[in-house]
């Protein structure tokens, strides 16, 4: 790991590789990031809910794992942040929507499954315009407040971008991955519709509604990706097919 570099600062492929040599904890990494919210997020407000509780006691069990040789994958011990239409089991789901104020699911979106899955550890929910659709957050754009981040994902997309998380999951109907990451700065990856399922996500159009990514770099996207696409059976909508393997057609 780059002595110059905050371990907030790094990207997927980097912090995964200095876990792996043992230079960096997913618990220094978390710290970090809470260390960086604190620092930042008042100003720009990416967060709709930080679980820094559950992300510390993520962190520690997944530091144990390591210690018995146990590792889940490239995304082990790494932060995400969560927009907030996706289903999290035990934490609030209010989809930017005051009538949805305090509703807590019993169950995770299959996409946030797939990541705990993966090792990594979900620092929080970030805001999203009410019902992806609606009335916009409250985010600023990190580069310029006065600015905005876009939407819907505009708390996935300010809160990668201001160096608060390495990658954040994000939805799109019709530009909601991709307007964010440009406005951003960032990289933003909207894969075929049915690729990553959508359920436990509060739908705006099933014909139309797609999970994304939202990251600092194309490897990055292409890590989580590959953690938490396939076919699901609780979607109607996806796709019974192999994963195409983005990675090795990264390295052609």
């Amino acid at each position: 790991m780059s002595s110059t570099k905050q371990p907030y600062s790094l990207t997927i492929t980097e912090a995964a590789s200095a876990i792996a040599s043992g230079e960096l904890t997913p618990s220094e990494l978390v710290k970090s990031c809470l260390e960086r919210i604190d620092a930042v997020d008042d100003a720009i407000k990416a967060w709709a809910l930080v679980d820094r509780q559950g992300a510390l006691a993520t962190a520690r069990q997944l530091e144990q794992e390591l210690a018995k040789g146990q590792k889940r994958g490239a995304l082990h011990g790494i932060p995400v942040g969560i927009k907030d239409i996706f289903y999290t089991a035990g934490l609030p789901t209010e989809a930017g929507a005051k009538a949805w104020a305090g509703f807590v699911p019993d169950y995770d979106a299959t996409s946030v499954a797939r990541l705990k899955e993966a090792g990594t550890i979900v620092l929080g929910k970030t805001h999203t315009t009410e019902f992806a659709f609606s009335d916009p957050a409250p985010t600023r754009n990190p580069w310029n407040t006065e600015h905005t981040p876009g939407g819907s994902s505009s708390g996935s997309g300010a809160g990668v971008a201001a160096g608060m998380c390495p990658v954040a999951l994000g939805s799109q109907t019709l530009g909601s991955v991709l307007r964010p990451a440009a406005y951003n700065g960032i990289v933003g990856f909207k894969p075929q519709h049915g690729r990553i399922s959508t359920y436990g996500v509060v739908p705006v159009s099933p014909i139309l509604d797609h999970v994304g990514i939202l990251a600092r770099t194309v490897t990055d996207a292409a890590l989580v990706f590959q953690a938490i696409a396939g076919y699901d059976p609780k979607d109607d909508f996806s796709l019974n097919e192999p994963v195409p393997d983005c990675l090795t057609s990264l390295e052609r």
